[in-house]
């Protein structure tokens, strides 16, 4: 069994997705609050990625929220560190800043 004291967070992450856990589990460091759900993390970085690619993109937030599929008040959340988006949310921002589309 793992000591969680001295565990470090990606430690704790593989061990939780290992088990099977299929619920929600946030871990959070000094830095950083990981959202593990079926085993997908996440991150504010990724949150941040969103912000860059708002700005470089000169597109609103309500804009943004449109692509998205989502209301203004929750890119607004997103973006002043209030909410983390949900796995699905995470995945339409991931492929909305590769490239591959999101709603129009």
């Amino acid at each position: 069994m793992m000591d969680i004291k001295k565990a470090t967070t990606q430690q704790l992450l593989n061990e939780v997705g290992d088990r099977g856990f299929t619920g929600i589990i946030k871990l959070y460091t000094q830095n950083e609050c990981y959202e593990l759900i079926l085993g997908n993390v996440f991150t504010w970085e990724e949150v941040k990625g969103l912000e860059e690619y708002r700005l470089s993109n000169e597109i609103s937030q309500e804009k943004l929220a449109k692509l998205l599929g989502v209301h203004f008040c929750t890119v607004n959340r997103w973006l002043k560190g209030r909410q983390k988006p949900s796995i699905i949310q995470g995945r339409r921002i991931k492929k909305l800043i590769k490239g591959e589309g999101g709603n129009k």
